[in-house]
């Protein structure tokens, strides 16, 4: 069950377009595996839609209303009255379907690309979302290994601004306590792992902030694979950052 989700103001953004296309590619990955944010989103669309259709039709509706009203009355009054009672009407119009739709989810047919070859050996890729699918490279993926529990492959998203990347890490494995320097997007897409914020599974969007500090551990059982969009380097806590912070460099693609 899927546990962390993008909050509702990044849900708005990525229905208005605003997101970054890395992290809108992030979010459509969530999109694809949740059934509520999927719910969610439609009823900001319909809401978007609510608002800009009273906008079209307000000045349409007030000229109306001043050529039907006697002309001893107040024009801006009987404006005013038929303007607020067409909203009304229509917002509880928009509520009553809202409701009715939250009883029946939104169901999505996976219409998944097929994996190639040399990735369809991978179990960890098998079930991944189907952007996610669009963005593996055409021969096999380029693993680099960055401690004994973690590898990474950097991912091609067509912007400057973010590092996309999967990120490995070995079943049991630990990967070191380290701080943000900027936004950290990850969504896991096998296996889970946890760190002092909770157990993340697949389909769950984490979001880490400048400051936030963590220790993911990936579960005994199986390995974990995730999808991460990083903004700027992560900073390793210890003595040990201090070798190696310098070095620490993101490529965005």
């Amino acid at each position: 069950m899927i546990k962390f989700h993008p909050d509702t103001n990044m849900l708005a953004e990525y229905v208005n377009g605003r997101l970054d296309w890395a992290v809108s590619i992030c979010v459509a990955a969530h999109l694809q595996m949740c059934t509520q944010c999927r719910q969610e989103v439609a009823n900001l669309n319909a809401i978007g839609g609510f608002l800009l259709s009273s906008d079209e039709n307000h000045n349409s509706d007030a000229e109306d209303a001043k050529l039907a009203a006697p002309q001893n009355l107040d024009t801006q009054s009987v404006d005013d009255s038929v303007e607020s009672e067409a909203k009304s009407d229509k917002f509880a119009n928009l509520m009553k379907t809202i409701r009715q739709s939250e009883d029946n989810p939104i169901v999505v047919k996976k219409q998944a690309p097929m994996l190639a070859n040399c990735h369809a050996r991978d179990e960890a890729l098998k079930e991944i979302p189907p952007i996610v699918k669009k963005l593996l490279p055409e021969q096999e993926i380029k693993w680099t290994r960055i401690s004994k529990a973690l590898k990474m492959a950097r991912l091609k998203a067509g912007q400057e601004k973010y590092e996309m990347a999967f990120h490995r890490i070995s079943s049991g494995g630990q990967v070191a306590e380290h701080n943000h320097r900027g936004l950290e997007i990850t969504m896991v897409l096998h296996g889970s792992f946890s760190d002092s914020g909770g157990i993340y599974t697949p389909g769950d969007f984490i979001v880490k902030k400048p400051g936030e500090v963590h220790k993911p551990r990936a579960t005994e059982d199986r390995e974990c694979l995730c999808l991460s969009v990083v903004e700027a380097p992560v900073a390793v806590t210890g003595w040990v950052g201090k070798l190696v912070n310098p070095f620490l460099k993101i490529k965005p693609a």
